[in-house]
């Protein structure tokens, strides 16, 4: 989901966001463009695409459903850990965009002027990634931010990541982080250092579409108890209608708007109302709920993809 402007631009770790479609602009000038919203066309297919998936899946006996939903959700841990084998850290790329969308990671932020002047005194900045896989986001923080007081924990279900985290030489040549195996949808154990409340920023990145309802607000509670008073949970993930949604078979439809992958994982496309509805249950404060809207093309095949994607910050009061 990284669109480049040309590539010096991505030699030197140019950030999508930057270019826009015009009216009088060649939409096969480039690969991707930002802010595009889907025609009328593709609008309808893509919402008569997701109700049919409903419609048969209703249509299927509920002691089948149940037990679909059951299986996927006791073997999402070990689908994990076999992608992770299988692709090691080659699979997703860097995320070069996090200290841009979310400038609150870095403790020297002006989001944290505030709190700098509480009489509460936190010498440590912790930032937590739940589902951290193998540090496609910790690393870019690492390097962006170099301030002593940052201190990076990251944690995932799936052993072999955080074994392959570990192994990045910007992991493990920072002593700022600290990496451990947990599945974030159960109770949070957490290394010797923070305790709860002491957290700053905790990081769902594309970790929520991986759960079931359930499962989400067990990860967003535990995430609300370790947070600090002021504190902000940040979530970047797949949204309702992305291409990725549109592309499944409507047999692998576990629930609405939860899809089982190839490889046993899950796929879960929130609207920004179920986004909101989550976290105000759990009594976070919204900061931030918006919709990514990108269009990628295939200049070959002459085909348009829409990529819908949702960003979120929200506070702890």
């Amino acid at each position: 989901f990284e669109f480049y402007r040309n590539q010096k631009d991505k030699k030197e770790g140019g950030e999508w966001g930057t270019r826009y479609l015009g009216e009088s602009d060649d939409v096969w000038k480039h690969n991707g463009w930002d802010a595009v919203e889907m025609d009328p066309e593709t609008l309808e297919k893509t919402s008569n695409k997701i109700s049919r998936d409903i419609e048969l899946l209703e249509a299927r006996p509920d002691d089948e459903r149940k037990t679909r939903l059951q299986e996927a959700k006791e073997t999402s841990g070990d689908r994990w850990d076999e992608f992770y084998k299988m692709h090691e850290e080659k699979f997703f790329k860097d995320r070069k965009w996090i200290l841009k969308d979310f400038p609150e990671v870095d403790p020297q932020d002006i989001f944290w002027e505030k709190s700098r002047k509480d009489s509460r005194n936190y010498p440590n900045h912790y930032v937590l990634e739940l589902g951290c896989g193998v540090g496609n986001t910790l690393v870019p923080i690492l390097k962006g931010v170099g301030c002593p007081e940052l201190q990076l924990l990251g944690c995932d279900v799936s052993p072999t990541a955080i074994e392959n985290a570990g192994k990045r030489p910007e992991i493990s040549g920072d002593s700022r982080v600290n990496l451990f195996v947990q599945d974030a949808t159960r109770e949070l154990t957490l290394p010797p250092g923070p305790t709860q409340g002491d957290i700053s920023v905790i990081l769902l990145i594309f970790v929520l579409s991986a759960l079931g309802p359930e499962e989400m607000e067990a990860t967003v509670k535990s995430a609300y108890q370790w947070l600090r008073p002021g504190g902000m949970l940040v979530v970047r993930d797949y949204a309702h209608g992305d291409l990725t949604q549109v592309r499944f078979k409507p047999e692998k439809c576990l629930a609405p708007g939860l899809y089982l992958r190839g490889d046993g994982t899950r796929a879960c496309y929130l609207t920004r109302d179920k986004l909101r509805e989550l976290m105000s249950h759990t009594g976070f404060e919204e900061m931030q709920n918006k919709e990514i809207k990108m269009l990628r093309t295939n200049r070959k095949t002459r085909s348009l993809m829409y990529r819908v994607m949702l960003q979120g910050k929200y506070i702890k009061r």
